[in-house]
């Protein structure tokens, strides 16, 4: 190649890092960036970029330069890690990265006046860790379809008047206490609420979210291993012995939330819930099939539906939420 010949950048490995010694501001758009992922901890690029905006090419090379370079004030340390888990499917490398912060991202938010949240219950599996991300991010996503809808967080629910002060000093508040164990669903308790023209509101709320990879048995081969059959116990035990009102202070019943993978799988849930909770129960539990989780060797597609997407309901009609929220 000749003096005069034009220098071809390599591509930077999208599975470990390569520091260039590229200098990198921690500005807004990078809080930012931070924020989200702390909001959400586990994202992929796409998903990001649906909360953010602006354009994806500058985005995904954003979150490269926080993920490679290390020359970065003010703290010249990295800031974005890309887990190793999803660079175990055969087509990791042509799926939107995965990013979640360090404690360097989360020094830099403190550090410039934004929060850092209490993070959800983690499994050992990283997909279904990343499906219960996804799944948060999704009903917030959902929720600005409608300028009359705002989505309830977490901390709004937690700093409400109505939550006992005893929950909120708790380490993990969004642990819900039963009889001899405790209820951990896959994401934190969250909200909707419409506001009318007339300036009245309405509210629905969630006890979490329970993310199914087909991973967990329907019922229990031994006594004492999880499975489906005894989250189902748990959450009848939540609901009937009102213990959404005691521990959250929630004024009215929760809605259980459950995305699996296949038809098929959710049928068999629906068919389980039924042997187990009465029909005054069953109507809180909504069911829905989403494919697309069933590989994460393709892109997962932003989900925005979940607030208009009919809901399966045991012995009940199926519900959309924004029926639920304006009737």
């Amino acid at each position: 190649m000749s003096a005069l010949s034009p220098t071809i950048a390599t591509p930077r490995p999208r599975t470990h890092r390569r520091p260039t010694g590229k200098l990198v501001k921690i500005n807004d758009r990078a809080l930012d960036i931070f924020d989200r992922l702390d909001r959400n901890v586990l994202l992929p690029t796409n998903y990001l970029h649906a909360f953010l905006g602006g354009n994806l090419t500058n985005l995904s090379n954003r979150l490269g330069d926080l993920y490679h370079e290390n020359n970065t004030p003010p703290y010249f340390g990295w800031y974005l890690e890309r887990p190793e888990g999803q660079w175990r499917t055969m087509n990791a490398r042509y799926v939107p990265a995965t990013h979640t912060n360090l404690p360097l991202a989360e020094r830099a938010l403190r550090d410039n006046g934004r929060p850092v949240r209490q993070k959800a219950n983690f499994s050992n599996s990283f997909f279904h860790d990343l499906m219960a991300c996804i799944l948060g991010a999704a009903f917030e996503l959902s929720a600005r379809a409608d300028p009359a809808v705002t989505h309830l967080s977490w901390e709004d629910i937690r700093d409400h008047e109505r939550t006992p002060a005893k929950t909120r000093e708790l380490p993990s508040p969004f642990n819900i206490p039963l009889r001899g164990r405790d209820l951990r669903p896959d994401d934190r308790p969250f909200g909707y609420r419409y506001t009318r023209p007339d300036g009245k509101t309405r509210s629905i709320l969630f006890a979490g979210i329970e993310a199914d990879r087909r991973t967990e048995p329907l019922t229990a081969a031994k006594l004492r291993h999880s499975s489906m059959a005894q989250k189902f116990e748990d959450y009848r035990e939540f609901i009937d012995r009102g213990v959404y009102m005691t521990h959250f202070g929630f004024p009215f019943t929760p809605l259980v939330p459950i995305v699996t993978v296949s038809e098929a799988r959710m049928r068999n849930m629906m068919m389980l819930l039924s042997d187990i909770c009465g029909r005054s129960t069953t109507k809180y539990f909504l069911f829905r099939a989403i494919p697309a989780f069933a590989s994460f060797g393709q892109s997962i597609p932003v989900i925005d539906d979940l607030l208009t997407a009919p809901w399966q309901r045991v012995h009940h009609e199926p519900l959309r939420l924004i029926d639920q929220l304006i009737r």
